[in-house]
């Protein structure tokens, strides 16, 4: 079984490998899924939000740089980039930037919305360092299903050549039985530079989200965040209509 973070790695490289999204294994939580069988009627649904999850850079340099020094530059711009996040993580921490609630918030709205009751899971149980690793079946709640709302990936990579930044971000909601046993279905987002955009979550990181470096996104942090909440609010909608479509 792998881990959440292993399952968040694949799933920020599907798309270069060609493959498709929504699988089980990038859940938070790896489960063996039973044949199609009839949908259970659901009327109210169980939310575990999704936690705040912290940027972070990717940065590769040209191909065309000789091995040993492609190394070494890719391990100074690693280390430059892990200290970029902190700064740049730690003054969106400052402003409250929650990410992770309101990727929740937009999810809740339209199931409310299509007349659904919600049970907001704000104190579930959540394990250091793996917050969205959670067990199901010790979930408590009165509702008729539990969805579980995340993200996977939050990163500005730099593609290979370049020193622009654009957005990857990978986000889902999965949905269980109301004993957390049962798999019943999931939608999952994702959002990079050249993505192909169509109705099964895949969505283009458009130009105007890029900066032209990590120096100029720790001085345009009000224009960072922006981004932020607009890239999660396009996650939101979707997961939340997608997710609708499939309880039908």
């Amino acid at each position: 079984m792998l881990s959440f973070s292993e399952r968040r790695v694949f799933l920020s490289a599907l798309p270069a490998l060609g493959l498709t999204l929504g699988l089980a294994v990038f859940a938070p939580l790896a489960v063996a899924k039973d044949p199609p069988g009839p949908k259970p009627v659901i009327q109210s649904v169980a939310v575990i939000p999704a936690t705040h999850m912290p940027l972070t850079f990717e940065y590769s340099a040209s191909l065309f740089v000789p091995f040993i020094a492609r190394q070494i530059v890719n391990r100074v711009n690693a280390n430059l980039g892990e200290t970029n996040a902190k700064i740049i993580n730690d003054k969106l921490t400052a402003e409250n930037l929650d990410l992770g609630k309101q990727l929740t918030e937009l999810v809740v709205k339209q199931l409310q919305d299509a007349g659904l009751t919600v049970e907001l899971l704000s104190s579930v149980e959540r394990k250091p360092g793996a917050p969205d690793n959670v067990d199901y079946t010790k979930v408590t709640h009165n509702s008729d299903a539990i969805l579980h709302v995340y993200f996977s990936d939050l990163t500005y990579q730099s593609p290979r050549g370049q020193s622009a930044y654009w957005p990857r971000v990978s986000t889902g909601a999965l949905v269980y039985d109301k004993t957390g046993k049962k798999y019943l279905y999931e939608s999952t987002s994702y959002l990079d530079r050249g993505a192909k955009e169509s109705n099964t979550g895949y969505f283009d990181a458009k130009d105007d989200l890029s900066f032209e470096s990590q120096e100029v996104m720790i001085d345009q942090t009000a224009k960072l965040r922006t981004n932020l909440e607009r890239v999660t609010t396009q996650a939101g909608e979707y997961l939340g209509k997608n997710i609708l479509l499939q309880s039908r």
